[in-house]
């Protein structure tokens, strides 16, 4: 693990992770989660200076061993957000490699999502691979003003929702 620090402010955090039964619960209404392994690079990092700072999330080969289940595959990812400053609104940007959408909503029941993200996701049920999303906006994520994507998936479904029907199979692009 190593560390950024620019006077008394910590504006980098690095991990490298090799672990082995690993028990964490991320907020104290979710469940424990449970891991067999857990390895890869993860880390936080500041972006800019001042009032308009905003951060990085990132995981790279991060992958998973949740028990009973074979290891994810390495899934690197990256979110970016900025809040507004001034004149300058916020926005933000997603990216992500390689991430198998059943591990995902296997996983989500441990990850601090909101109540209506976990329905959806358990209703839905996704699954099938995003092999790369890029993803970039302004303003707030859940309202933008401007929203861009492009990506490239495999073998996508999930079950009918209240505006699509079921789907099992798509493969494609997003340009």
């Amino acid at each position: 693990m190593w560390a950024s620090v620019e006077g008394l402010e910590m504006t980098k955090l690095t991990a490298d992770m090799r672990l082995r039964h690993v028990k964490t619960q991320l907020a104290t209404a979710l469940p424990e989660l449970s891991l067999m392994r857990l390895r890869g690079r993860v880390g936080w990092q500041t972006i800019g200076h001042g009032a308009g700072t905003g951060f990085e999330l990132f995981g790279r080969s991060l992958s998973a061993v949740l028990p009973g289940a074979r290891e994810s595959q390495p899934v690197d990812f990256s979110l970016r957000m900025i809040p507004d400053h001034g004149d300058k609104p916020a926005r933000g940007t997603f990216s992500v490699d390689r991430l198998n959408l059943k591990f995902l909503n296997d996983l989500a029941e441990y990850l601090p999502l909101g109540s209506k993200l976990h329905h959806e996701l358990d209703r839905l049920s996704p699954r099938g691979e995003l092999h790369y999303v890029r993803a970039k906006w302004v303003d707030d994520v859940a309202t933008p003003s401007s929203f861009s994507a492009t990506g490239k998936f495999t073998n996508l479904g999930m079950k009918k929702s209240a505006t699509l029907p079921a789907f099992d199979g798509i493969s494609g692009n997003i340009d």
